[in-house]
This record gives C-alpha cells, structure tokens and sequence, in this order.
C-alpha cells in the first residue's frame, strides 16, 4: 500500500504495483485526503429548545455519517461534538445553521477541537 498525495494505492506485491495499480482508494491519514477525520465542538442558540432540534440533530448527524453527541444547555442553548469526514462535517454544519422544522437558529458557534478523541456514534446526551 503506497499514499501518493492522498490516493492510497494497494497492490498484492511490488511487481504488480510496477505494472498496473490494482486498486485505487483515498487515503484517511493523510493531510491531502478529503476524508480526512476531524473532531467540532459547537454551540447552537436561538429558539432550540422544546422545537425537537436535537432528534432532528440525530437525524442528520445519521444521514451524514457524523459521530458524537447533542444537548440541551440549562442557558436555552443547545450543544455539542460532531466527529467524521471534512466533506460530511460541512453538509452537518449547514444542517445546524437551519435546524429543525419548528426552530429559529440566530448563531452557531463551530470550532475545530484540539482534543484527540473519536466516536462511534452519535448520541443525544440527556
């Protein structure tokens, strides 16, 4: 298996690598590779409490195949850690900056982590 410049190539020994690639996927550890993991902490405030914000965030986060958790916050705001792929956080992102049916976002607040943690799913934390 060899990364060039974030497409992992894999072949079965080196004389094949030689002769044809054999197969070609992206590579996740990569700095190049759009899949590449990262971990955003945020806080959601307007109307989102009371509006099912946080199933629709659960939804959403399971649509986008986002890893982490929600809550409600006691100062009527709503927050969280979502973990998965560039492109998937961006697409989960824009949910949270519409939300659910029945809320009314006025900000989110959305920071890349410096903790080194990792999810395997998404919760809603009560």
């Amino acid at each position: 298996m060899v990364c060039i410049r974030g497409i992992v190539v894999i072949a079965f020994n080196r004389q094949q690598f030689d002769e044809k690639y054999r197969y070609i996927t992206q590579c996740t550890n990569c700095q190049f590779c759009p899949l590449q993991t990262q971990l955003y902490s945020f806080i959601v405030t307007g109307k989102v409490q009371g509006v099912f914000f946080r199933k629709y965030t659960e939804k959403a986060a399971l649509q986008y195949q986002i890893c982490g958790w929600v809550r409600n916050n006691p100062d009527g705001t709503v927050s969280g850690e979502a973990y998965g792929t560039v492109e998937n956080l961006k697409l989960f992102n824009a949910f949270l900056h519409k939300g659910s049916p029945k809320s009314k976002v006025s900000s989110v607040k959305w920071e890349l982590s410096k903790e080194n943690k990792q999810f395997n799913k998404f919760e809603i934390d009560k």
